[in-house]
């Protein structure tokens, strides 16, 4: 006998296990097991998310629909996962036929997909879960006695059951949340996934875009790439996974710093590096534009780092300077001007970076640059104005 809580759990983790169907898959598979068997997107989603309990019925029919998708796609479950008879038993007592007896539950953890497992450890250090008694005092001294109860009671509890609560709950009160969205935001990959999604029905909410901002700066190089994956597998009707890895990624690369624009993370080669192992060719192209258009401070450093002037990298960073603002333009011009680079590196260095802006552009930046006291500069703007690029 379980809770319908521990249930809901099981089947979101049979689910996983299966090759994680989408919403849309997993109401097409239950269509084929009949009318009487069809569960509508809505309804599967609600399911999932323990928004109502599940019937036997519901029941069955999700846990078969996992089945065949776990067949098609050639994934072997265990008969624990396939035995309906087991999965009968696993209601409360008053839906779960009388005759049958009650099965013990299956283990609670079975290796998920590799996209979302951890490697090469998938047992996090205990102090991963530990939340530090300094973030939970501030609820002590508020009165939020019962958010304090709640936070103590999630031992062994994933984080979607009870992190978005408390969430809500500091929101409503006006309290910081930014130390838990820290403290989660080091989490394991298959456990922020769920969160992100839990969290990301509105994208203007200010815990979600806090959420990806920490992540973005506390997850691994190594590991960025595959929460990237894993947020746009699981995108489906009620989540925009697809969306959210792009703000993820803007987050990486310093476009949408907002108020974080001091806590940028410093190692973007690695970052890169790693987006490339992956065969993420088109998302670790976008962060060395966007770090050329938007990382003022930094860019004549990367561009070393990228490999120096003449490399794809390098000069990749320096043209897109230029679709930067006029202001971006001209502080990456005077911090270009103050370097220890030679006269002929930093020639290359301003004509790479006059190629990236239009021709028909160049004169109004020219004037720019000269309202700014880089006559030189605007000079050069002047004299190529007509130039094509390479």
């Amino acid at each position: 006998m379980l809770s319908a809580e521990d249930l809901t759990e099981h089947l979101r983790r049979l689910r996983v296990r299966a090759g994680n169907p989408s919403v849309r898959e997993l109401e097409r598979l239950t269509e084929q097991q009949g009318p009487r068997r069809r569960l509508s997107s809505s309804t599967i989603h609600d399911k999932l998310n323990g928004k109502s309990p599940l019937k036997l019925p519901q029941l069955l029919a999700l846990v078969q629909a996992c089945a065949d998708y776990a067949r098609a796609h050639g994934i072997s479950l265990s008969s624990e996962d396939l035995d309906q008879a087991l999965w009968r038993g696993r209601l409360e007592p008053t839906q779960a036929p009388a005759t049958v007896e009650v099965a013990t539950p299956a283990p609670p953890f079975i290796p998920v997909p590799s996209f979302l497992v951890e490697k090469p450890d998938l047992s996090p250090p205990e102090w991963l879960w530990n939340l530090p008694p300094e973030i939970i005092e501030p609820l002590r001294n508020a009165g939020m006695d019962d958010v304090v109860e709640l936070i103590e009671g999630r031992s062994g509890k994933p984080l979607t059951e009870w992190l978005p609560q408390v969430f809500s709950a500091l929101s409503t009160a006006g309290m910081a949340y930014t130390p838990f969205v820290q403290w989660a935001s080091e989490k394991p990959v298959r456990e922020l996934v769920p969160l992100i999604e839990a969290v990301g029905d509105n994208k203007d909410d200010p815990v979600l875009t806090s959420l990806l901002y920490w992540v973005s700066k506390n997850q691994s190089a190594e590991k960025l790439p595959s929460l990237v994956v894993a947020l746009r597998r699981a995108a489906e009707e009620y989540f925009d996974g697809h969306d959210l890895a792009q703000r993820l990624i803007s987050f990486i690369s310093g476009k949408d710093v907002g108020v974080y624009i001091r806590g940028l993370r410093k190692d973007c080669v690695p970052v890169v590096n790693a987006f490339r192992s992956a065969t993420l060719l088109n998302d670790s192209n976008r962060i060395v534009r966007e770090i050329g258009r938007y990382r003022t401070a930094v860019v004549i450093r990367l561009v070393g780092e990228f490999g120096g002037p003449g490399t794809p990298d390098g000069d990749a960073v320096l043209a897109a300077v230029g679709k930067g603002s006029d202001y971006h333009i001209a502080e990456v011009l005077r911090e270009l001007r103050t370097s220890r680079f030679s006269s002929e590196v930093k020639r290359h260095h301003l004509v790479r970076i006059v190629f990236g802006v239009a021709p028909e552009r160049r004169l109004l930046t020219a004037d720019e640059l000269g309202r700014r006291g880089l006559q030189e500069e605007s000079q050069v703007f002047r004299d190529m104005k007509d130039v094509p690029p390479f």
